[in-house]
């Protein structure tokens, strides 16, 4: 569970793939944010409190706008995501677990990572196995 910067906002990783935004005055969710079916382990917002990404056991992890609920961009590597951190500025966001340390870049509401250390640069949707460097878009 993590609260926004800001206090007004509430959000919980639940075990059944959910997420919950709430209202910390009322107690009353404002958002159910379905994710993939896997197990939620950790969830961030966005210091704004605009955005909150999640991560899941089976290597998901998914950015909604608060705001309106929707899910904005999805990243999957291959294997299970347990935190998620959004930097203070907010321009970054870090992913790990099994999978590895991923560093995601966040600029006008689009992401553009995972990036790891290494010489390898590539660009497509999924992870994968690049253990060993690279990096992925989210748009």
């Amino acid at each position: 569970m993590v609260w926004s910067a800001d206090g007004r906002r509430l959000a919980s990783a639940g075990y059944d793939g959910r997420v919950l935004l709430g209202d910390p005055v009322t107690g009353l969710p404002r958002h159910r944010l379905d994710g993939d079916g896997s197990a939620v382990w950790s969830v961030a917002l966005f210091p704004d409190g605009r955005s909150l990404v999640a991560v899941t056991m089976d290597g998901s992890a998914l950015l909604w706008d608060t705001a309106t609920g929707a899910e904005v961009c999805r990243l999957r590597v291959d294997n299970h995501l347990s935190s998620c951190s959004f930097d203070p500025r907010g321009d970054r966001v870090v992913l790990g677990g099994a999978a590895g340390i991923y560093l995601c870049e966040v600029r006008r509401r689009a992401v553009r990572g995972p990036r790891r250390p290494g010489p390898s640069r590539r660009s497509d949707r999924s992870a994968g196995n690049r253990g060993r460097g690279g990096s992925s878009g989210w748009t």
